[in-house]
């Protein structure tokens, strides 16, 4: 029941775990935890071998989920579906603490002025 929530279904749910392949080994985790009701969840990178598919449920799956959420990833996708705030680490400091809307326009600030700045050196040239 569990295991098919999360898209393990027919044979795989009777296969051992080396036999899997990395997604189904993640689908398997994210069933054992919601099953056994986490208070916390500390992901890093959980999308690293998973296809669109389990993504999605993924996403799905910490939409709902009632505890803490604790994510490291570089999937802006995965990101902008589930985090209500977002830290951005460069070099162990942090240089970014908000909303995803609010960074996305701060990188397209920033891309503006980089682009005035080219503009400007290449006319002083």
């Amino acid at each position: 029941k569990w295991l098919g929530r999360y898209g393990t279904t027919g044979a795989v749910q009777k296969q051992v775990m080396s036999q899997l392949s990395e997604g189904q080994k993640a689908k398997v985790v994210f069933s054992k935890m919601a099953k056994e009701n986490a208070h916390l969840l500390l992901l890093d990178e959980p999308t690293n071998a998973l296809d669109m598919e389990m993504i999605d449920s993924l996403a799905e799956a910490l939409q709902s989920f009632k505890g803490g959420v604790l994510l490291v990833s570089h999937d802006m996708r995965l990101i902008s579906k589930v985090a209500k705030e977002i830290w951005i680490v460069d070099n162990g400091l942090s240089i970014f603490q908000g909303e995803i809307k609010d960074f996305k326009m701060t990188l397209q600030r920033q891309k503006e002025i980089e682009g005035e700045e080219a503009k400007a050196q290449a006319e002083a040239e």
